[in-house]
């Protein structure tokens, strides 16, 4: 069940911000496009990793 939340997570961010991108008319460099990829990385493994604490505390 982590790994689905996780990955909705990483889905919900990446789109976010590209999105946010193209509707404030940013000057999106490709570099761009790399930082929002790490961050919505960041948050899908910070997301996975506290999913599958809550998952063990449930066992």
């Amino acid at each position: 069940m982590a790994l689905i939340r996780s990955l909705a997570v990483w889905v919900i961010i990446y789109a976010g911000q590209c999105w946010l991108g193209y509707v404030n008319k940013w000057n999106l460099e490709s570099a761009d496009f790399y930082m929002f990829y790490a961050v919505a990385t960041l948050m899908m493994v910070i997301s996975y990793v506290m999913g599958r604490i809550e998952d063990l505390e449930e066992k």
